[in-house]
């Protein structure tokens, strides 16, 4: 999980409104002059890859014996696809799934039972980007899946394809490649310029659903009808085996928090104010258990002081594995948009989620169990459904989130009993 450090998460400087002016106009030349360039390399390297691997047309009817899903995203967008890899396993138990993810969160599926996971390194410069990922994964093909003939392939993502993932799948030569087309919005259809040349099946979807319900849609073209939308993890025994030893009382006593939003300056909500709901909880009897990444260890050494000998503090001290183990090991699950926040929901934790700078009607955690906050303005959410998500803010702070207070948030918790 990317994240903030410490400073930068309490003491994030977001521009004033005097600089509005000057962001749109930096809007303005990103749409004239970078994403066209953008557009004729995307175009590029797809003529290339067509012209060095071309694809004869196959023969798309008898059995689905074996299956690629290539999920190469953040954390919380691999747990999101949690209910679709479900309902592909189940309604068809005897194909061989082999699921390829970010090495960051192949961790987080060291239990799971339906198939074979490929972990992939993604990290390298932006700069040369457009080139290290289609040539390692032009080696990972050749070394890993060359010998294995793929009756589907699905890349369950509308967004722009960041990482290359539609080459995976045109370079698997599979079959039947489906995912979502360059045209469901204004930046894919300039970042990902003729990916859908790439493809048998890209699905043109317009329509603002949640991040679930768009990767589910995809099976339908399969004809599997989905009963069952939870979201499920499996986790292993030694993993919980751990967490009981960490938490040992019923999980009613315990309440989980993770207070930071990773790499995203917009969605944090405020160490302050995490600070006031552990103590406010503490009072009442609970324990707050602390979670998150290395960098956020400062960030738990702050929470502590408001509850001194109160805590359980395990930030830095957790695989992803064990992140959802001890969430099963918990009452309520209180954080801001990120990967935790929907680790918490696919274990069956009642999840509560602060939302602002984020859109909850395709981000919000997913299940019947949990709920979100919203303070919607005027220029929420940032990621505004069309071009591409702002990195500043146009206020003097993310009042979006700020305006949420922690006697609000604390309510939630105690009615979530």
């Amino acid at each position: 999980m990317e994240v903030l450090s410490p400073e930068h998460s309490m003491n994030t400087k977001i521009p004033t409104r005097r600089k509005e002016h000057f962001l749109r106009m930096l809007a303005v030349l990103f749409r004239k002059l970078l994403l066209p360039g953008a557009a004729l390399l995307s175009m590029i390297q797809v003529c290339v890859i067509r012209l060095l691997f071309p694809l004869r047309k196959y023969d798309l009817k008898g059995p689905i014996k074996n299956i690629l899903i290539i999920k190469l995203d953040e954390l919380g967008d691999l747990v999101m696809i949690t209910p679709f890899l479900r309902a592909l396993t189940s309604h068809l138990p005897e194909a061989n799934v082999t699921l390829m993810v970010n090495r960051n969160n192949a961790n987080l599926l060291k239990a799971w039972s339906g198939g074979e996971v490929i972990a992939l390194n993604l990290q390298c410069t932006k700069i040369l980007r457009w080139w290290i990922l289609p040539w390692r994964h032009f080696r990972t093909v050749q070394s890993a899946l060359s010998k294995k003939d793929y009756d589907l392939c699905i890349v369950p993502r509308r967004d722009a394809d960041l990482n290359y993932a539609t080459f995976i799948a045109y370079l698997s030569k599979a079959k039947r490649r489906i995912s979502y087309s360059e045209k469901c919005d204004e930046l894919k259809t300039w970042i990902n310029r003729g990916f859908d040349l790439l493809l048998t099946d890209a699905i043109e979807s317009k329509e603002i659903r949640h991040e679930v319900e768009y990767a589910l849609q995809l099976l339908e073209l399969i004809n599997i009808r989905i009963v069952d939308t939870a979201n499920y993890l499996e986790i292993s025994e030694e993993e919980l085996h751990r967490a009981s030893e960490l938490l040992p009382l019923s999980k009613e006593n315990y309440v989980v928090i993770c207070p930071t939003s990773g790499h995203s300056a917009l969605k944090q909500w405020g160490i302050d104010r995490f600070s006031a709901v552990v103590s406010a909880l503490a009072s009442r009897g609970v324990i707050p258990v602390l979670v998150g990444a290395p960098n956020d260890i400062v960030l738990g050494r702050i929470l502590e002081k408001s509850a001194p000998g109160k805590c359980v503090n395990l930030i830095g001290d957790s695989s992803l594995g064990e992140l959802a183990a001890l969430n099963s090991r918990c009452r309520v699950f209180l954080g801001t948009d990120a990967g935790p926040m929907h680790i918490a929901t696919a274990v069956g934790t009642k999840t509560v989620g602060i939302f602002g700078a984020s859109c909850p009607h395709r981000f919000a955690p997913w299940g019947e169990a949990s709920t979100f906050i919203v303070d919607e303005i005027e220029c929420s959410p940032c990621h505004d459904h069309k071009i591409h998500r702002c990195h500043t803010c146009v206020h003097s702070e993310n009042i979006c989130m700020k305006n949420i207070t922690p006697e609000r948030v604390l309510l939630h918790i105690i009615d979530s009993n």
